[in-house]
Parts: C-alpha cells; structure tokens; sequence
C-alpha cells in the first residue's frame, strides 16, 4: 500500500519568507482566469450555473489550507501529495469520458451533463462527507478541526449517491429533462468512478478487509499511532476487499451499459444499478473489518447494509414491472427517417 504518493520537503524559514507571496500568487492567477472565462459573456453577473461549482471548489481547498494554517505549530515538515487524491482525480475523469461517449451514442445534450457532472462532483464529495459526520457527530464534536481535514474521518459512498439523486431530480426538472433518462445515462459512468477510486481506497488503507487465509489475501505495513494505515499487525493477512468491490462495480458498469445502449426499456439501467450494488455492497459488508464503520445494529447489520436493504427492495420490485411489460412497439418508417406522413388530398 502506498498512501502517499511523493512529499515535498518544506522548511520553516521558505514558509515564514515566501508563504504569503505564493497565497497571493496563486489567488492572483485565480483572479486571472475567472476573469479571462467570463471576459466573453455578455452579462457578466453572478451565475449559479457555471460559477458555483468553481466557488464551492474554491471554498473546499481554502477549507484545506485554513486546516493547516490553524494546526501548523511551526518547524520544518513535509508536504504530502496522497495517492487517494490522484486516483479520485483518475475515477472522475474515466466517469466523465463515458458520460461523454453515451452522450454522442445517444444525441443527447452535451453542455447539459458536462454542467451536471461538475456540480455531481462537489454534490457527491458533501454528500459522502455529510452520511460519515452524520453516523460518526461525536468524534467531530470532540474535535471540531476534522471536518476541514479531508483525510481524517471519511466518506460514505451511499452518502454521495443519495445526495447526486436529490441533485439530479431538481437539476432535470429545471431544464425540462426526464429524471429517469438522465439517471439511466449516468449509472453506468456512476460504477466505473467507484470501480476505479476503491483502488484509491486500498493504497490509503481504508476500507481494509477481515482477517483470512486465501491465497490472495494481502498485508498492511506495521502501524503507529498518527500513520495512514490501518491498525492491523503486519503478520495478520486480510481480505483485499476495495478490490472485492472494484471488481463488482466493474461488472455492474458494464451491465448497466449493455442496459443502455442494447436495451430499449426504459429506467432498465437505473434499475439494473439500484438492484445489483445494494446486493453487491450487503455482502461485501461481511469480508469488511475496518472499525470506523458503524452500525444499525451492533456486529450484525452496518448502516450500508441497513441503506442497502431500504434501496434494493423497491428497485426489485420496480425492475420486475419493467420486465413484466411489452417492448415499447418501434416507431413508424417515416417518423424514424424524420420524413412526414402524406395525407390523402381531397378530391
């Protein structure tokens, strides 16, 4: 496991010296660009649209840095670059390159899921944020500092999905979009993201697995108080199990894309995702041995499995009614060739 990807030595002296210059710089060329992407607009006020993913972007690296600012108590340190961060960027990036391609697949409208996505972004990181404050308020009301801390405490995958749900019902409903059509293009980038950034989670040393002795059981580095990595004695082999979720959330994409693209029901992809990562998610819980996660009820049922259970009920039974109805009957030829029927004339 490799929880930081490089650090940057950074001594007292360049920090008292050049920290202020840099602050300023950095703020000045963000000054810079914001203004050169809105020089063009005819009406340049306040957007919600295309500056409030930049601004809450913005207010989460300021959230880091006062982190820093308010626990930095002098002396030489290093700067650490975490693999976590990276490999997020990596799964964001794949999820958008396949919500573009079954944009262009289907004709659908690009500007509108590129504005999507960016606020799915910031959407779903507070959304998975708030489920892990929320089943974990009192470790952050002992030590308030945490919440600006992305790398203490963590993030709830059901918690970003919920909220990216919320979020599209009324962004769809605001452009006079289908809320299950969007929903059915998005599933499928939705489980590549997870497929990738679970490999994030398993260089950081989060979501670890049980103790076990399979072949393909894996060990941790030696733990100490304050290190990334999870407090399991390096002799003790667990179960792989971000890579246990990687690999279903890879099958589940590739499900839902088939569901997509191959499938003429509609709300099948949606479906398909809401029926099968509950499933996938109820059982993994059981090779699970990270203890920060909580539970409904103690050792026997978590809160993703509780979460699961809530999910996967209506989805199967909303995907049987699919099933149990006819295939939309095909348009017309002269429709699907855009061409209008002829109308008899009267003699």
């Amino acid at each position: 496991m490799h929880p930081i990807l490089f650090s940057i030595p950074i001594h007292e002296h360049f920090l008292h010296s050049y920290g202020p210059l840099l602050i300023g710089l950095a703020l000045a060329g963000f000054a810079v660009l914001y203004y050169l992407s809105r020089r063009q607009d005819p009406e340049p006020h306040f957007q919600l649209r295309e500056d409030g993913p930049v601004i809450l972007i913005t207010a989460a690296i300021g959230a880091g840095l006062l982190y820093y600012a308010l626990t930095y108590q002098g002396g030489d340190f290093d700067f650490h670059i975490y693999t976590y961060g990276p490999i997020m960027a990596l799964a964001f990036l794949a999820a958008f390159g396949l919500v573009s391609h079954l944009v262009r697949v289907k004709g659908e409208d690009l500007e509108f899921y590129t504005d999507l996505f960016l606020w799915l972004i910031v959407v779903g990181v507070a959304g998975a944020k708030a489920l892990y404050i929320i089943t974990d308020w009192r470790d952050f009301l002992e030590r308030p500092l945490d919440l600006l801390n992305c790398r203490k405490g963590g993030l709830v995958w059901y918690g970003g999905v919920l909220a990216n749900f919320i979020f599209i019902y009324f962004y769809a409903r605001r452009k006079g979009k289908a809320f299950l059509s969007v929903t059915d293009l998005l599933v499928a980038p939705l489980a590549l993201g997870l497929a990738i950034g679970r490999w994030g989670c398993l260089m950081g040393g989060c979501c670890y697995g049980k103790a076990c002795g399979l072949p393909w059981a894996i060990t941790y580095p030696p733990w100490t108080p304050g290190s990334l990595y999870p407090p399991i004695p390096p002799w003790v082999a667990v179960h792989p199990s971000p890579i246990y979720e990687s690999i279903g959330a890879l099958g589940i994409a590739i499900l839902c894309y088939l569901a997509y693209t191959r499938n003429k029901r509609p709300v099948l992809a949606t479906l398909t995702y809401f029926t099968l990562y509950p499933l996938l998610r109820f059982f993994l819980e059981y090779f699970r041995g990270d203890v920060e996660r909580k539970f409904v009820i103690p050792e026997v049922l978590s809160t993703s499995q509780f979460i699961s259970i809530l999910v996967i009920i209506p989805a199967l039974i909303y995907l049987i009614r699919v099933l149990r109805q006819p295939l939309p009957a095909p348009s017309e030829a002269p429709a699907k060739a855009g061409k209008k029927p002829k109308k008899n004339k009267p003699r």
